[in-house]
């Protein structure tokens, strides 16, 4: 008797749901950072600051956020200023630590979502410098191993 050869009938596949919309990058923050400054504040901060520019940066615990905003020359040299009063080991840090709660805007962990310098001092120690290094990323600073892959002599 010959085989019977059954064929199988093909299940119709389920219809896929809708894909949300990627959301904005402000949408994504507020979302995830209910007190976030709005958008319209942001802007503002834009208007105000070096190179209008601004940035929100996540920090590595996925649970603290801050905004940043670069430094301008003259507020650069008075922070200088003040540092130079701290012996020469500390000078340093503390420009780091004054350049920090300078130029960030609002944060998702702090008391009234300002942070200070004696606020800076509490956290973690590597948060000024990691924050000193993104703000001066902003302000135009470029290490010179980089620059040496930006330019040409002519």
């Amino acid at each position: 008797m010959p085989e019977q050869v059954t064929t199988a009938t093909p299940i119709a596949a389920e219809p896929e749901e809708p894909k949300e919309a990627p959301k904005s990058p402000y949408e994504y923050i507020s979302s995830k950072y209910p007190n976030v400054p709005s958008e319209a504040t942001i802007q503002t901060y834009k208007l105000q600051v070096p190179g209008g520019r601004v940035r929100f940066m996540e920090l590595p615990d996925g649970k603290r956020a801050v905004l940043l905003r670069a430094i301008s020359a003259p507020e650069l040299a008075g922070c200088q200023a003040e540092a130079r009063k701290f012996e020469e080991t500390k000078q340093l840090y503390e420009l780091q630590l004054s350049v920090a709660s300078k130029c960030t805007l609002w944060t998702s962990f702090t008391q009234g979502n300002k942070l200070t310098e004696i606020a800076l001092r509490q956290c973690g120690a590597g948060l000024a410098v990691s924050l000193h290094a993104a703000i001066w990323d902003l302000s135009d600073y470029i290490d010179p191993a980089v620059m040496d892959n930006l330019v040409v002599d002519l």
